[in-house]
């Protein structure tokens, strides 16, 4: 069953971080990742590339400016921040990119529409991972690659500590998936493994009393799986990130 209220969190918490923007984007940006994003892409003329979560656009920029042979489209449930993307690519006269808004819900595309889906640090805010997973089945063609990037626990996390500390935010995550959760919903929607890289995020939070009484209560060993340091009034902590990249198989 959808969870209504975690999409309209997610749609209000990431409108007020995207306004935010120098303070967002210090916890999420990264040249280095981006490069290895549309590196591992199977990128070739003509191809219809959605960028799911695209929030500023951060991914479907770059996407579509160094492919301006394909149609690149950024999907989110930000609405004014989807209105200020489409200004952007118009004052930029980026003719492949546009930008669309949402419910959180049923992507807005014909069956087979796509040729290659991506989405970075998004997968851990959809209330319902199984209907989202036969979503993105549906609107992709058969062979076509899904790719995705999102946060995972750490290995030795058993008690679910990272799911905890990054609900305090109450901005709609649901929950970062380890390789063999993903995998099996995945394979269930008619995906297979291709490959998979393991990366690294480290970011700061704001408010940390919000996070003592969590940290206080976890044991040392699990709070040193994510090398946390309190620093300037902030907690700084680090997770791995896999970014997997999934084949569509026909199952017609």
């Amino acid at each position: 069953m959808f969870n209504y209220n975690s999409i309209k969190k997610t749609a209000k918490g990431f409108e007020e971080s995207f306004y935010e923007g120098a303070f967002y984007n210090m916890q999420t940006q990264d040249s280095k990742h981006l490069s290895l994003i549309l590196q591992r892409l199977n990128l070739s003329d003509g191809k219809k590339i959605l960028d799911l979560g695209t929030g500023s656009g951060y991914l479907a920029f770059p996407l579509a400016s160094q492919n301006q042979n394909c149609e690149v489209i950024g999907l989110d449930i930000v609405k004014n921040t989807i209105q200020n993307n489409n200004l952007k690519a118009s004052q930029q006269k980026i003719k492949n990119l546009k930008f669309l808004s949402y419910d959180g819900l049923k992507f807005p595309f014909d069956d087979g529409y796509f040729d290659i889906i991506v989405t970075r640090y998004a997968i851990h805010h959809f209330p319902d991972i199984d209907f989202c997973f036969k979503e993105l089945s549906r609107i992709l063609k058969n062979g076509g690659q899904l790719y995705i990037s999102d946060p995972t626990p750490n290995k030795e996390d058993n008690v679910e500590f990272i799911d905890k500390y990054m609900q305090i935010k109450d901005d709609g995550h649901i929950k970062c998936y380890f390789e063999t959760e993903l995998l099996k919903i995945a394979n269930n929607s008619g995906f297979e493994k291709e490959f998979t890289d393991f990366t690294e995020i480290r970011f700061p939070r704001k408010y940390p009393d919000k996070y003592f009484e969590l940290m206080n209560k976890t044991e040392k060993r699990i709070l040193d799986l994510y090398k946390i340091e309190i620093k300037n009034n902030e907690i700084i902590i680090s997770e791995d990130v896999l970014n997997i990249s999934l084949k569509k198989i026909n199952i017609n």
